[in-house]
């Protein structure tokens, strides 16, 4: 049986929250994979999901406060 390998990255967004807002964007992200220095600096989500892509590996990523960012 062939075993997965995974790299695991600690992520977070920034996202503009403001009063009477309608919609919401993230303006920052960033992401390090665990147990490096190597912090990804990205302006939007589809950057950041750009850079999942391009790394061509299963990934597995905790986010901070995600509950709360993810919610837009």
């Amino acid at each position: 049986m062939r075993v997965r390998k995974y790299r695991y990255m600690v992520c977070d967004f920034e996202t503009r929250v403001y009063s009477g807002q309608v919609h919401t964007e993230v303006w920052a992200s960033a992401v390090v994979e665990m147990y490096t220095d190597d912090v990804k600096i990205f302006h939007s989500i589809d950057e950041t999901l750009e850079y999942f892509r391009s790394l061509n590996c299963n990934l597995i990523c905790y986010y901070h406060n995600l509950k709360f960012d993810g919610s837009f």
